[in-house]
């Protein structure tokens, strides 16, 4: 019997997690352009088939920026009352957390009913375009402040912030 790597095995957990929600784990992203004998070009999905370009910029867009966020809230809590920070620094973290919350909310809202409602043009729905505006102004607004926070509580919101900008430039901005 092959051996299956750790990785083969989490791609599996998160393609079938993605398809119970009517997903592909390209999220929608225009795929990249394939030779006609792929797997992509016959409309399946493999990992095995996959390029790299394709598992960084699912994973960079996709992944990354609850992954960071999450990260940040958990160090935010950690670190809040252990270390002596500033007060203007404090409150910079905290806008910057809720920010993006805010901006993976609503993009995650914005991406999830445009893939049941798809609408009868090429133009997203209007509560689609609406979500997803507001939630690139969100991602715009927390960049400043995370670049306030403190050590890695403000990697991780940079990182958020720069998946978030990629994700919306990538779904609804780019042609």
């Amino acid at each position: 019997m092959p051996s299956v790597s750790v990785g083969a095995r989490l791609y599996g957990v998160l393609k079938a997690l993605c398809a119970s929600f009517g997903m592909t784990l390209n999220g929608g992203f225009p795929p990249l352009p394939r030779d006609a004998h792929s797997a992509t070009a016959c409309g399946k999905l493999d990992c095995r088939t996959m390029t790299w370009a394709e598992w960084v910029v699912d994973f960079a867009f996709l992944f990354m920026p609850p992954l960071s966020c999450t990260c940040a809230w958990w160090l935010w809590i950690r670190k809040h009352e252990v270390m002596s920070i500033p007060r203007w620094r404090r409150s910079a973290t905290a806008i910057a957390l809720v920010a993006v919350t805010l901006s993976i909310v609503l993009g995650a809202f914005a991406f999830i009913y445009w893939r049941h409602f798809p609408g009868r043009g090429p133009d997203p729905p209007s509560p689609t375009r609406i979500a997803t505006l507001s939630g690139f102004a969100s991602a715009v607004f927390a960049v400043p402040f995370c670049v306030l926070a403190k050590s890695w509580t403000r990697l991780a919101l940079v990182l958020c912030c720069l998946g978030l900008l990629g994700f919306y430039f990538g779904m609804f901005v780019a042609p």
